[in-house]
């Protein structure tokens, strides 16, 4: 909601990436999905956060919009912490 207040414009990566920490810190368990795709010869990214498997942060269905990235070892929660229990 504050990023649709804000006189700038915010890409799908930092507001995800926002909600994801506000998220944590109130000890709710939710996940960063990063996916691709191709749309007119050119290759598009996205990113969103689920909860219990549904996107929170984008209407719609982006799993079958987006193809999702996956990689050894990835932990996007270690990029902005997670609740201490």
């Amino acid at each position: 909601m504050a990023a649709a207040r804000h006189f700038g414009k915010f890409a799908c990566l930092p507001r995800s990436l926002t909600l994801l920490r506000l998220l944590g810190q109130q000890g709710i368990e939710a996940h960063l999905k990063l996916g691709v795709r191709r749309e007119d010869g050119c290759v598009e990214g996205h990113a969103w956060v689920e909860f219990e498997g549904t996107a929170i942060n984008k209407p719609g269905d982006p799993d079958q919009d987006f193809g999702l990235l996956r990689g050894a070892g990835y932990d996007p929660l270690a990029l902005v912490g997670r609740a201490q229990r």
